[in-house]
């Protein structure tokens, strides 16, 4: 279970740190206190995808934990993601991995050994284990996945809060902490079914070719025994370079 739960945080944190990007675009719809709605907030958040057909960096994850008897754990590797549903994510150590998105279809790999896993994530969202999303290229659809409410807080920050509509043994709800100017979510917080906070992830980004994008992930996630720190770090960041399809043929 714990397991489960972490490999879920990371597919949440992970897509939507690459995918909910914004590019100052037109976007209707607000109330009558002169607050966006949630169509209109998403909408701004949405439309940076349009802007990023592609993307690739490198990616440091530095892994601590109170767990007993647990050593830091630096990862180093690559991402590459290719509008609407592809991704690559290659870890280079401490050991080697190679995890290949393409639509519905997940392959796992591992160079040292040929060992490979091939899984339909179509069949993970039919049983609720997975918000509708496939990859990080089109992570903005995790929103069609809860029951959305909108609140404010403090003068920079808008809340939207999402319970799946489905009930789901993991996850309880998401709070997104959308940016007031530049429509970015700078913190997301997701609860169990208990409505007991399991991770909080801060956000920070660049601009780079006109687009905002992740340059730094900080998350904190709880489990029953324990907690960890995950530290994600994207450098050598590359937007719109014309990645081949070939780099995610999964065989």
């Amino acid at each position: 279970m714990i397991k489960k739960i972490f490999i879920l945080f990371l597919f949440l944190v992970f897509s939507l740190s690459i995918s909910l990007t914004e590019h100052i675009a037109m976007a209707a719809g607000e109330t009558l206190s002169g607050v966006p709605s949630i169509e209109a907030i998403i909408a701004k958040i949405k439309g940076n995808q349009s802007e990023i057909k592609d993307m690739s960096a490198d990616i440091e994850t530095t892994i601590t934990s109170t767990l007993k008897d647990s050593k830091p754990i630096v990862q180093k590797g690559r991402i590459l993601t290719k509008s609407p549903d592809k991704s690559k994510f290659e870890i280079f150590s401490p050991m080697k991995q190679i995890t290949i998105t393409n639509g519905d279809m997940m392959c796992v790999i591992s160079p040292d050994t040929g060992m490979r896993f091939t899984q339909d994530l179509s069949k993970l969202r039919e049983k609720g284990s997975l918000p509708q999303v496939s990859t990080p290229s089109d992570a903005t659809k995790v929103f069609d996945y809860f029951n959305l409410k909108l609140t404010e807080h403090g003068t920079k920050e808008y809340v939207i809060s999402g319970a799946p509509k489905e009930e789901n043994e993991f996850l309880g709800k998401m709070d997104f902490f959308i940016d007031r100017d530049r429509f970015l979510p700078l913190r997301i917080a997701i609860y169990n079914p208990e409505g007991i906070l399991i991770s909080l992830s801060e956000i920070e980004y660049e601009k780079i070719s006109d687009v905002w994008v992740p340059l730094k992930n900080t998350s904190i996630v709880s489990i029953p025994s324990g907690s960890m720190n995950v530290n994600m770090e994207f450098k050598n960041i590359k937007v719109n370079t014309g990645i081949s399809d070939k780099e995610f043929e999964i065989k």
